[in-house]
This record gives C-alpha cells, structure tokens and sequence, in this order.
C-alpha cells in the first residue's frame, strides 16, 4: 500500500530527484534534461494558482513518484490527473499502474464521471501507458509551442 505526503516547502529536494531520474520525460515538458529546485518550487506556485493537489508517492517512506490532480481542469471543469511520475528505478515494476488504479478507485469513490489527462504527443511510453490504462483521445492542442493529447476516461 502506497502513502501519500503532501508536496511543500520540505518535499522540493526529493520532487527535483524524482524528475531528474526521468531526463527524457524532462526534456518533453521542460527542454532540459535537469531541473532545479526553483523549478519545483515554480511547480508549486502552478499548482496553487490551478487548485491541484501534489503528493509525494511513499512506498515504506521511500519517496518513488509524484502525483498530481484537480478536480476541476481549467478548460472542462473536469477531474483531471495532472502528473503521474515515477522515479526512474522503481519504473517497469507495475508502480504507476498500481497508483494510478488506486488513484482511479479513490476517484470513483469520489463521484468522479470520467479522469482527463493531457499528454505530451511525443512522449510515446506515456501515451501507450495511458491507453493501455483505458484512456482515449478526444483532442488535439498546442500549448506553450508544445502540441499535446487530451485524453479521457469514463469511470
């Protein structure tokens, strides 16, 4: 069973070693393959002006993603799964399809009618991940110059 702490102030040093283990990942969403810990502390900042809640993902108290969510996204007013990240040595060990399906549970729990996600079009594990979860596209954008997938699914 998974813990969730929520992401503040004392959580940015480990949030920073969990993106840098996923370079590639970093350099989709951010154009560079390091991030610092003013970047997480500007995540942050994003997260409160979106409404989202961040949660450090623990596992016996070792830090091993990240989670992020709203349940209400700016351009539908839907629930919408932010971020899901794994830090790089836990991945290929089914963690982010536990979470996820645990996180998904806790959604539907909730009342949520359906789970949206944006993904970066280039990011193809992402996007296979995802579909392999029952996530579908519905459209298409650009945003920031970088072009993404909205995807959805029905729970």
């Amino acid at each position: 069973m998974f813990t969730y702490a929520r992401s503040n102030n004392s959580t940015v040093f480990v949030e920073k070693n969990v993106f840098n283990t996923n370079k590639i990942f970093n350099q989709i969403a951010f154009d560079k393959q390091e991030l610092h810990c003013a970047d997480i502390v500007q995540q942050h900042m994003e997260s409160k002006r979106l409404q989202t809640e961040r949660y450090v993902i623990q596992n016996n108290d070792i830090p091993m993603g990240i989670l992020e969510y709203g349940m209400h996204s700016p351009r539908t007013n839907m629930p919408w799964l932010t971020l899901l990240l794994i830090d790089k040595k836990y991945q290929g060990k089914g963690l982010a399809k536990n979470v996820y399906l645990q996180f998904e549970t806790w959604m539907q729990v909730n009342g949520a009618p359906k789970i949206q996600i944006a993904v970066h079009a280039n990011n193809e594990k992402a996007l296979l991940f995802w579909s392999d979860m029952g996530f579908r596209q519905y459209d298409e954008r650009v945003y920031q110059a970088k072009r993404y997938y909205s995807l959805e699914k029905r729970l």
